[in-house]
């Protein structure tokens, strides 16, 4: 019996790059889906405290989770750049490295 995957629930195991970039892709969608819950505030205002507390520590977790995808795609990103584009034993940057991006 061959079950549907269901990208918002199932675990996750990417293990090439372009697998890691479709698990961030999912885990944003996990995280979109996570956070609706939190804009019907009439929906919100009425269910009790007990199951609110839930909501919030599971897309806390969705939120860390993706941030590691994101630090994982990075990862393998720059190790991949690094082994095929390696920089000579004497090389040293005349100049400092500069941050281009840095995350807020």
């Amino acid at each position: 019996m061959n079950r549907t995957a269901n990208i918002l629930r199932d675990r996750l195991a990417p293990r090439t790059l372009g697998e890691m970039i479709d698990a961030l892709i999912i885990m944003n969608l996990r995280m979109w889906h996570a956070q609706e819950l939190f804009f019907d505030l009439d929906k919100l205002e009425a269910l009790p405290c007990e199951e609110i507390i839930p909501l919030l520590t599971y897309t806390t977790r969705l939120n860390l989770l993706r941030n590691q995808a994101m630090d994982g795609i990075d990862a393998r990103l720059a190790e991949q750049v690094q082994r095929r584009f390696p920089l000579p034993s004497h090389h040293s940057p005349k100049t400092p490295l500069t941050v281009i991006w840095e995350p807020t």
